[in-house]
């Protein structure tokens, strides 16, 4: 059987959203998945990936054996969010690597967003479970496994800064747009998390008076740290099931939750606007 190599970039939602859209685009294909894990020094992780989650493939840490012959498919994505390639006529071993965000066959493209995210999110279920080591590190800090909120935050404005919409990236600006969605969706308890612990205790001191409950992450930091990773990753399935997220410009790891919990998404696009997916 022929082998789908997938090397993913970046931080925890980038890779993710490569993993589960390649396994797919592996069985879609009668490929056999395999996953080449970088981590270490220089890295945006220095766990392995089978600290963090429960393998069901085989897994390669950082680089092939030098013995694989492959083709590499390393392109621009087609747009943010979506790359699409078109299976290998000769049935030869192949590595997809870099940000890629998902990656679906040429075929998909006929397919509808719903039928993809399903699959997508299936993937998720079946292959992708945290370890119990994640687990308790993220309870220990107050995390749970089980706890749902009306509306879930991922405060990281660095989304909005490289999005070109730096002007609402004070807290009070994202507080105003929460206001304008607990009009529509009243919401009674709230669930905050971000890559900065001060900013997300800011903007829960600005609501916490509006709202019956609202929970606070302890954060995550940028750096490469298990106790780091674990939180990130318990906080993403926490957002995940939240009934609506409020999305700050075009963060990943805000989209990678919705899809994963079949979540209301409202991302700020502008000053003065937001969309609804």
């Amino acid at each position: 059987m022929p082998v789908l190599y997938c090397r993913p970039a970046n931080a925890l939602a980038n890779r993710l959203m490569g993993i589960g859209s390649c396994l797919r685009l592996a069985r879609r294909w009668g490929y056999e998945f395999v996953l080449v894990w970088e981590h270490g020094y220089g890295s945006f992780f220095n766990a392995r990936y089978e600290e963090l989650f429960t393998p069901t493939f085989e897994i390669y840490s950082n680089v092939l054996p030098h013995n694989k012959e492959v083709r590499t498919i390393n392109k621009v994505p087609s747009n943010i969010h979506r790359t699409f390639f078109s299976k290998p006529t000769q049935g030869e071993d192949i590595l997809i690597e870099g940000w890629h965000h998902f990656c679906f066959d040429i075929e998909d493209t006929e397919k509808s967003t719903l039928l993809l995210t399903n699959e997508i999110r299936n993937e998720f279920f079946t292959h992708i479970q945290s370890t119990p080591l994640v687990r308790q590190i993220y309870q220990a800090f107050g995390g749970s496994d089980d706890a749902t909120y009306d509306v879930g935050m991922h405060i990281r404005k660095g989304a909005l800064e490289w999005t070109g919409i730096a002007a609402i990236c004070s807290t009070q600006q994202i507080t105003r747009f929460f206001g304008a969605l607990a009009s529509q969706v009243h919401p009674n308890s709230v669930y905050i998390t971000g890559t900065s612990p001060s900013d997300n205790l800011e903007f829960y001191l600005g609501i916490k008076d509006a709202i019956r409950e609202a929970r606070i992450s302890p954060g995550m930091l940028f750096e490469a740290s298990l106790m780091n990773h674990a939180i990130a990753i318990g906080d993403l399935y926490q957002l995940s099931r939240c009934k609506n997220i409020l999305r700050l410009g075009a963060t990943t790891y805000s989209g990678l939750a919705a899809i994963l919990g079949d979540c209301g998404l409202y991302t700020i696009v502008s000053k003065n606007e937001w969309s609804k997916q």
